[in-house]
């Protein structure tokens, strides 16, 4: 039995440029095979389920041949594996994905291809370079300065500088030498602009901009290492005024998100105002089986309420999964901890009747207004101090235990590393749990020299008692989160 093959271009790094096709099938594969130079961002996107492998080439040290690689992909197929080979840019642009579909042409193993974002046309445009412009260049050539075993690139240069327009040489970072004494030995100005990107589209982006004859010189300085795209052509020119990348507001913050990896509108913020982040998700949710005779009394609530954003998506999922009509809720009160889990139940066409100033349990107990039956929807874990206080003005409360907080002890190594080596400006928590599931992960670490962005003062209290410098945000939001941040990494 013969699975099938599908080779993604994973693109050059940004997780937002990989296409939505190619996380579809990300999502369903059984098996990924993965280059070197896929964001850690895009592998996490991978389910817990599929087998990962790291086949990753790095120039001058090739740790697994490409005929292997071939056999592996043939081999999992073979199997009635659904097979994605996940490569950085796109299959087909340099990056061998035609030897691979030759491959498996020849075993008569169905395949197909995402095409993925180029890092030819994208890393320019996140250096602030259009590859074309009417006043400058009317062509674009893509060229490889990368040849089998260290060789002189194999480049027709005189024909380049007749034709003009402009040149992107990728993987030449070791043939810059080459590559920009053989342009002006075939005639072209050395006066030239040209630019070397290292790391494009990604948070740790640096460029040199400088002329053709110079900047080589320039990477020699700053020390610029693979991956490197050089740009050499007018349109360089073009890079101080087009650079918008450059001027995001979180451009070099480095963050560490602790947040389940389902709830990753934090990380998709942050990034997008150009912070480097690290998803560590310390806390996972897992719903805990309900009795068929709890649903059947709903109705007979004067308030339900919810504490976070994961009880309430399960108490309308627990609803449809029974084919439950939320019309006979007509007579229920819905309260809410904050405006993500308020969010939850307005999305469901329903309005939240109450949402207390300070987004925590005691705020909530003190001034839910009324009286009557009361279902607390939460974590089985929740603090015993709601339930009590509702119960002392009169309420006459059941405490559902709706899911467990599975706290991750499990902490990757590079991010060990990474916070031994302090590289983080910020490290987030957005309850009490991701502050225990983090720690938990880091016994004997010291945390003093870290600094902890809070939701709420339960939260900020946790992480004051392992020793945290703690800010908390204004309000509990993910937006005000962010806020805190800018304030302080712009200070």
């Amino acid at each position: 039995m013969k699975g099938s093959v599908i080779l993604i271009g994973a693109g050059p790094g940004d997780p937002g440029l990989l296409t939505l096709k190619g996380r579809e099938a990300l999502e369903t594969a059984d098996v990924i095979l993965y280059d070197r130079l896929v964001s850690s961002e895009i592998l996490s996107m991978i389910p817990d389920s599929a087998v990962k492998i790291d086949v990753g080439k790095e120039s001058g040290h090739h740790s697994i041949p490409q005929q292997e690689i071939n056999a592996l992909i043939k081999s999992y197929a073979s199997e009635g594996k659904r097979v994605a080979r996940l490569k950085g840019g796109d299959p087909y642009l340099f990056g061998r994905g035609a030897e691979e579909s030759e491959a498996l042409i020849e075993a008569g193993i169905p395949f197909c291809v995402v095409p993925g974002v180029t890092s030819a046309i994208a890393v320019p445009a996140y250096a602030g370079i259009p590859v074309s412009h009417r006043d400058f260049a009317s062509s674009v050539h893509i060229i490889t300065a990368h040849r089998k075993n260290g060789e002189a690139p194999d480049i027709d240069f005189e024909s380049l500088v007749k034709v003009g327009g402009t040149f992107i040489f990728l993987m030449g970072i070791s043939s810059l030498d080459a590559v920009t004494s053989g342009l002006i030995a075939a005639g072209l100005d050395k006066e030239t602009p040209a630019a070397l990107i290292e790391n494009g589209t990604r948070p740790n982006q640096r460029k040199a901009v400088s002329t053709v004859s110079r900047i080589l010189e320039k990477a020699n300085e700053m020390g610029f290492r693979p991956p490197s795209i050089l740009v050499v052509g007018g349109v360089c020119a073009l890079s101080a005024t087009f650079d918008w990348f450059s001027a995001l507001p979180l451009k070099n913050a480095k963050i560490l998100v602790t947040r389940p990896k389902a709830e990753s509108a934090l990380s998709q913020k942050l990034r997008a105002l150009g912070a480097g982040v690290t998803d560590f998700p310390c806390i996972r949710t897992e719903p805990l089986p309900l009795p068929d005779s709890f649903f059947g009394g709903l109705g007979s609530y004067k308030w339900i309420v919810f504490t976070s954003p994961a009880g309430a998506e399960m108490f309308f999922a627990a609803l449809k999964a029974r084919d439950l009509d939320v019309r006979t809720l007509y007579a229920t009160k819905f309260a809410a901890i904050g405006e993500k889990t308020a969010s939850v139940v307005t999305s469901r066409g329903m309005r939240v009747d109450y949402v207390p100033a300070a987004y925590n349990a005691k705020e909530l107990a003190n001034g839910l207004p009324g009286s009557g039956r009361t279902l607390l929807f939460r974590a089985r874990d929740g603090t015993p101090e709601l339930a009590s206080v509702l119960r002392a003005r009169g309420f006459e409360v059941d405490d559902i235990a709706a899911y467990a907080t599975i706290r991750e002890n499990n902490c990757p190594q590079d991010v060990k590393e990474a916070l031994t080596r302090g590289e983080f400006n910020f490290v987030t928590f957005t309850s009490a749990s991701t502050v225990q599931g983090f720690t938990g992960s880091l016994a004997g670490f010291d945390f003093s020299k870290m600094t902890a962005i809070c939701i709420g003062e339960e939260t900020a209290k946790e992480a004051g008692a392992h020793g945290f410098r703690v800010l908390v945000s204004k309000r509990a939001a993910i937006d005000s989160m962010i806020e805190l941040i800018r304030e302080e990494f712009l200070k």
